[in-house]
């Protein structure tokens, strides 16, 4: 039986392989232990106990049912083939907490047979010799055991490769799900605003906001600011009527009161202000994993939103104040879909520059990965670790992904499951709850431009000190150049590598 314990808590998340020193994994030989031993080991009276420790999502209750659903069909299917596995999963916290579970539990070895952490994090697992290897798995010649790494989508199959000192690729971990940030609107004051300015076009009917550019987000805030200042903005929704005339920020860039999406924004900005793939590839950091954020492109980005941001048009840092325009979250879009009352809420995509080659088209995607705990105690954890790596493979094929996406609303991981009939008869069907129907399509509608975040040294650090310094720009009173030496100061104490460019 599996016993999923839950709290509801917040969510962080993140792509460049790195080469990295001193790394203690063990490789696996795989061979070593096949299905059918299994079956006989645990046939024996021998069940298999896994225990899962997963870090805390934006929407922790979605993700336990959807573990919890796919957990129980797990212990059914192998229980089919006369293998006995039993899955406890257990929530342990936001991901910094994991990891710090993580380190408390090796002395005493109380540590779990499977980890679903944010890849920010995956450097420091990895240099610490958490992870068991997972070549061996991926790559059997039993096609009951291996896994066809090329139906993963690529940016998301890169964020479990590390590489030894021999430049060999390290499979640390599989890739589980992806979420992103999009745009969302009060359409019912918005829509006549977008035509007033010839924004967007009629797509089904309806009035809709596509490919948005951050001039037209701001043209629209500057507008809304107009309206508001001439007497306010008034709109109908369903028969009743609503007004807004106070002094609000038209848009923000997070609708729960904290930083969680200035990192993306600081992450997007810098590489939407490039001019080509070479220069958005070294933007933010380059492949040897130091930083290189202190640097004219980023400076310029900065001043762009900066400049508007002291207009009033909109702020990238903490703000609890009402906005009619809010980037950020799939989980956030969502609720304020489910909780329409007093408007109609459309979603789009994340604002880019532009959409000609003039600049880089980004929107960032973080996301979870499945891993198996390097124990390294006695011969029996090859058992646990076959029984371990079939419950990964088992959650992460196209059947479970595309239950998984369509539970939770994130964005999968294999490139099927975007052409899957179940996917798109869900979005087809009359009967779906109107919140999905509303964000996914958005979601989708900018496939071609996701990335994963970097992967880096002391990762949550690093993003940490990010959220702070936009804090620090848009509502400290720093100057841009003295909030990033400052951060390079932060940074460079943890042991992080950072460096000028000009």
């Amino acid at each position: 039986m599996n016993k999923i314990f839950s709290k509801l808590f917040g969510l962080i998340i993140f792509i460049f392989p790195l080469t990295l020193v001193g790394c203690s994994n063990r490789n696996l030989d795989a061979k070593e232990i096949t299905i059918n031993d299994l079956k006989d080991y645990t046939s024996m009276g021998n069940p298999i106990d896994i225990y899962v420790w997963y870090s805390g999502t934006s929407n922790s209750r979605l993700l336990e049912k959807a573990l919890e659903n796919a957990i129980n069909e797990f212990e059914k299917e192998m229980a089919r083939k006369e293998i006995y596995i039993n899955v406890d999963a257990t929530y342990m916290g936001q991901d910094d907490e994991l990891y710090e579970k993580i380190l408390i539990g090796r002395p005493a070895n109380n540590l779990p047979s499977v980890i679903l952490f944010n890849t920010s994090n995956l450097v420091n697992y990895y240099n610490n010799g958490f992870l068991l290897p997972l070549n061996d798995f991926v790559d059997s010649k039993d096609e009951s055991i291996s896994l066809n790494k090329d139906e993963f989508i690529d940016t998301c199959w890169q964020s479990s490769i590390m590489k030894d000192t021999n430049e060999n690729e390290i499979i640390t971990s599989i890739p589980f799900y992806r979420t992103t940030d999009l745009m969302y609107y009060n359409s019912s004051a918005i829509d006549p605003i977008l035509q007033e300015l010839g924004y967007g076009e009629e797509v089904d009917g309806e009035w809709a906001w596509t490919k948005p550019t951050w001039e037209q987000v701001a043209n629209v805030s500057k507008e809304i600011i107009n309206k508001i200042n001439n007497g306010g903005i008034s709109w109908e929704y369903k028969s009743n009527k609503y007004s807004l005339q106070d002094d609000i920020i038209p848009t923000s860039f997070n609708s729960n009161g904290y930083n969680a999406n200035s990192f993306s924004f600081f992450l997007n900005t810098a590489k939407q202000w490039c001019s080509n793939d070479e220069e958005a590839s070294t933007v933010y950091s380059n492949e040897k994993g130091q930083i290189t954020f202190k640097n004219e492109i980023v400076l310029g980005a900065q001043e762009y939103f900066l400049d508007k941001a002291y207009d009033g048009l909109w702020n990238p840092s903490e703000y609890d104040g009402e906005s009619l325009i809010t980037i950020s979250s799939i989980s956030a879009a969502m609720n304020h879909v489910e909780n329409e009352k007093e408007c109609e809420i459309k979603c789009t995509t994340y604002p880019q520059r532009s959409y000609d080659n003039t600049s880089y088209q980004t929107v960032m995607q973080e996301g979870k990965n499945f891993a198996i705990i390097d124990k390294n105690y006695s011969p029996d954890d090859n058992y646990t670790n076959l029984a371990s790596w079939l419950l990964i493979k088992y959650l992460t094929n196209l059947e479970n992904n595309t239950k998984f996406v369509l539970e939770t609303g994130n964005l999968p991981v294999r490139y099927s499951v975007y052409e899957s009939k179940d996917l798109n008869n869900y979005l087809n069907s009359p009967f779906v709850d109107k919140s999905f129907l509303k964000v996914f399509p958005a979601l989708i509608s900018q496939r071609e431009y996701f990335e994963d975040e970097p992967i880096l040294l002391n990762g949550s650090d690093v993003k940490n000190l990010v959220e702070s310094m936009i804090y620090s720009i848009y509502k400290g009173g720093y100057s841009i150049v003295d909030a990033i030496n400052g951060t390079y100061i932060e940074l460079k104490k943890l042991g992080i590598e950072c460096i000028d460019v000009a």
